[in-house]
């Protein structure tokens, strides 16, 4: 069987005109993809690295989506 080989994706690279743009960003992707892990598996995982992107979960804490007792 011959192997296959994919090119890799280009990067995609997002601009945001502040903080603030990112954290709701941020925010959004994150509910889209707990809502893809709940659909799939009953639960969400996420594991994050160190450096200042904690804090750009603020977004989450208020956040209507957010299903904490799934995650």
């Amino acid at each position: 069987m011959a192997a296959v080989h994919h090119q890799p994706e280009p990067p995609i690279v997002y601009s945001f005109a502040d903080a603030d743009a990112i954290v709701e960003s941020l925010a959004a992707f994150v509910v889209k993809a707990q809502k893809e892990g709940i659909d799939k598996k009953g639960r969400f995982t996420i594991a994050l690295s160190g450096g200042s992107l904690p804090k750009m979960l603020r977004g989450l804490i208020d956040h209507p989506g957010v299903k904490w007792d799934k995650w």
